[in-house]
């Protein structure tokens, strides 16, 4: 093995020198995301990570942001389309195509550059969204899921027209948890992003140890920040640069594998199906509208495949663990939870009451997610008792409906 040859056990250590973190599986993702720009006839990643500010999201943007050196080996080592990082701080409606002509020839929106290309397009505050008129949000959302199929397109009233038919795009972008109430309305329209929680699961006082170890160690490095972001960048450039996306054939993956990607593709287009509800009565009118898993599965099998570049024994447990993460976190994480809940009762029943006051939420919103639950087949509802008020209702997780979480 060459001396300064890398893996991931140096990347780690590289990041654990400087910072407090103890989630390396969202290190992985992050490069595998930039390997799979490199995945030629098939559709991308859209990657967002999101979390707490302040939770190292930034600064593994900015290194990413920061590879030159690797994009100049791509482009040598490859003779087809142009390879290039492109970083955008915000997203506006006129960001990937504009509606002004373009002025002697000079670009005047994103779409003229990503054209023709392979980019790896880092997004540094997606959750800015949330601040826009819901016109502007559809425009937006609409623009990311041409993106995903490979052009951006705009026709206006006065004449401009302006369609670019050649993006090929990965998007890896962060986020605050207030994105995810956007994700949820236009889930409906066809999602395409998938959403990597960086939030560990801990309780309140775990989380006051964990935030205090995370200044200490800030604490300690204010004055060499920019040391640290150097050889964060240095050790990410090599790395890139030692491993290439790797094409599997159909027949070297596992049977199980392939059985399980389908089956959390599957669970995912559920658990993020969307439903009409009638507030007032804060009750499901009509079915609910679930997604075909076609998409999840392509851009799962990309994920596992990406995964697996990142070293000859990347393990297939640790990335069965990092798309059941990604099915945790891009779903609704109230009926995640509830289902959890639901299926490792071992055959008891609960109210819509009990369980409101074990997760300490509004009875309203917990008995609405009980309800999609029950109108999408996942769990059964016995009635106890009805008045003119209400009908309560047993929830139930039966074996017969096994669905497998984790």
């Amino acid at each position: 093995m060459a001396e300064d040859s890398i893996e991931l056990q140096g990347v780690y250590d590289v990041i654990h020198k400087w910072y407090h973190m103890k989630d390396m599986k969202r290190v992985d993702v992050l490069l595998a995301s930039a390997l799979s720009m490199c995945a030629v006839g098939c559709d991308p990643l859209m990657i967002i990570f999101c979390g707490n500010s302040g939770d190292w999201k930034s600064e593994g943007l900015r290194a990413l942001s920061n590879c030159n050196l690797w994009i100049s080996e791509l482009n040598k080592l490859n003779s087809g389309k142009p390879k290039w990082v492109r970083t955008v701080d915000q997203l506006t409606k006129n960001t990937f195509v504009s509606g002004k002509p373009g002025n002697k020839g000079k670009r005047n929106d994103l779409g003229s550059e990503l054209d023709g290309k392979y980019t790896l397009l880092l997004i540094a505050d997606f959750a800015n969204i949330v601040s826009k008129i819901k016109e502007d949000k559809n425009e937006i959302f609409s623009q990311l899921r041409n993106l995903y199929d490979g052009f951006l397109q705009k026709d206006t009233g006065s004449g401009v027209k302006k369609f670019y038919t050649d993006c090929h795009i990965t998007l890896v972008a962060n986020a605050t948890p207030m994105i995810k109430d956007e994700f949820y309305l236009h889930q409906a329209l066809g999602t395409r992003e998938l959403v990597y929680d960086t939030s560990e699961s801990l309780t309140r006082d775990e989380k006051k140890i964990e935030s205090v170890s995370k200044a200490k160690k800030s604490w300690e490095n204010q004055q060499v920040i920019e040391q640290a972001r150097r050889e964060l960048v240095s050790v990410f450039t090599r790395f890139l640069i030692q491993h290439t996306f790797k094409e599997i054939d159909d027949g070297a993956i596992p049977d199980e594998m392939r059985d399980f990607i389908i089956a959390q593709s599957y669970k995912l287009s559920l658990l993020r199906a969307t439903v009409k509800v009638d507030f007032y009565r804060n009750t499901v009118i009509g079915e609910p509208v679930i997604e075909e898993p076609t998409r999840l599965v392509h851009q799962f099998k990309l994920l596992y495949k990406s995964l697996k570049s990142l070293g000859p024994d990347y393990p297939d447990e640790r990335i069965k663990s990092i798309i059941r993460h990604f099915v945790k976190s891009s779903c609704v994480p109230l009926r995640y939870k509830l289902l959890i809940t639901l299926e490792k009762s071992k055959g008891l029943s609960f109210t819509a009451t009990e369980l409101a006051e074990k997760f300490k939420i509004d009875y309203k919103q917990i008995r609405l997610e009980l309800d999609i639950l029950w109108a999408l087949n996942i769990i059964t509802r016995e009635m106890i008792s009805r008045d003119s008020f209400e009908t309560k209702y047993n929830y139930l997780f039966e074996e017969q409906k096994q669905l497998e979480v984790d």
